[in-house]
């Protein structure tokens, strides 16, 4: 099974929306150019799980590409590259098409990158780095931000994903999550969830089919005595 993710967070769109000519810095003097809206330096790069999805081998991660210049009467290639030097991930753990398409008529676009389960990331998290690469078609830009007081250049031109296959805490286990149903996080806890319930993401579902789940799962570690190993004690719940 293959799932999608895109990574385009609130933040960019509100922070590149207001974007004029003056807020780029052109590599060159191409008619149009690309760049990618890019993480504060205080941010961490996506990262993706696949034991966090159930039955998923393959996932789809898209991350946003921005146009500067006029938009595109006919779909166009522009060209990206592994960064190999900030590359963790063995070729075999992804599936890159060094040309991608940038549609007509749109200023934002994605590039699209799959992301393979394989044996080795069950024990080892890894890193992928891609960047945009000029051609024919496109010269680079770096956003500076506001030109009237920041005129250093943030990174534009790359991204990075970390992925694995190992167990941690996702993001939909929240304040709401630990105090009304399922309590605080350990890796057990998760793992015996999962095992119970047969989801992984509570992402979407109402209170009702929580609370559900959570029922069903205090049954079965009761059934099951299934010890946390962090405690050396039956794994508790905080529904009632």
């Amino acid at each position: 099974m293959k799932n999608i993710y895109i990574w385009s967070m609130s933040f960019f769109l509100l922070l590149f929306v207001s974007c004029t000519q003056e807020d780029l810095m052109k590599y060159d003097q191409s008619e149009r150019t690309l760049y990618i809206p890019s993480l504060g330096s205080d941010q961490a790069p996506p990262f993706y799980s696949f034991r966090h999805h159930l039955d998923v081998d393959n996932c789809e991660a898209l991350f946003l590409v921005k146009l500067n210049g006029q938009l595109l009467e006919e779909d166009k290639k522009y060209k990206v590259e592994v960064v190999k030097e900030k590359t963790t991930a063995l070729p075999e753990d992804y599936t890159l098409v060094s040309e991608q398409v940038f549609h007509a008529g749109v200023w934002e676009d994605y590039v699209r990158v799959i992301l393979h389960r394989t044996a080795h990331l069950a024990v080892e998290q890894v890193g992928l780095t891609i960047r945009l690469v000029p051609n024919e078609n496109f010269g680079l830009s770096h956003y500076i931000g506001d030109t009237d007081f920041n005129y250093i250049p943030v990174e534009s031109l790359s991204f990075t994903i970390n992925f694995s296959d190992m167990i941690s805490k996702p993001e939909w286990w929240d304040d709401r999550i630990t105090s009304f149903y399922l309590g605080e996080y350990t890796d057990d806890k998760y793992t015996y969830f999962m095992e119970s319930s047969k989801v992984s993401d509570l992402t979407g579902y109402s209170s009702t089919e929580i609370r559900k789940m959570v029922l069903k799962f205090r049954e079965d570690i009761e059934a099951n005595q299934w010890i946390d190993s962090a405690t050396g004690s039956l794994i508790t719940v905080v529904i009632y």
